[in-house]
């Protein structure tokens, strides 16, 4: 993330790519921070849609849902819908409605408890999920 600081994105999303998705299964277990590697893959898949990446910004974007250590599960779950609003954003950018419809269903299932923080998350979602499905003011459109 130094990098970053350092107005150097590319290398900074190469060097993330590089230190997880290429990384051995062995050096992914064990101590690294969970927290860490949140912001990282965050980061990194920020910096890659920048420059136009959308499919290692989706890899990174799944860490979350991988079979963590139960010290790191809390930390995933709290990185989760931010992850799943990325996703489907992507999808939605792509006409991918079935993705879009499901990450942003994702979102709204782990914000379900909406608070002031997360609801700009929440309409956005919403809004989308009734545009997707056609719907506005709670009617269905004409096709």
């Amino acid at each position: 993330l130094q990098l970053v600081l350092h107005h150097q994105a590319h290398a900074a999303a190469d060097s993330i790519v590089a230190s997880d998705l290429d990384a051995p299964e062995s050096e992914l277990t064990g101590t690294r921070d969970p927290f860490a590697r949140s912001v990282a893959h965050m980061t990194g898949a920020t910096l890659l849609l920048q420059r136009g990446d959308t499919a290692r910004a989706r890899m990174l974007l799944y860490w979350h849902e991988a079979d963590p250590s139960p010290d790191q599960q809390m930390i995933f779950l709290w990185f989760a819908p931010v992850a799943y609003l990325e996703l489907a954003r992507i999808a939605d950018a792509q006409h991918r409605k079935a993705d879009a419809i499901s990450n942003y269903r994702q979102v709204l299932q782990r914000y379900d408890y909406p608070a002031a923080a997360t609801r700009p998350v929440i309409d956005e979602a919403t809004r989308a999920l009734a545009r997707l499905y056609g719907l506005t003011g709670g009617r269905a459109t004409s096709p």
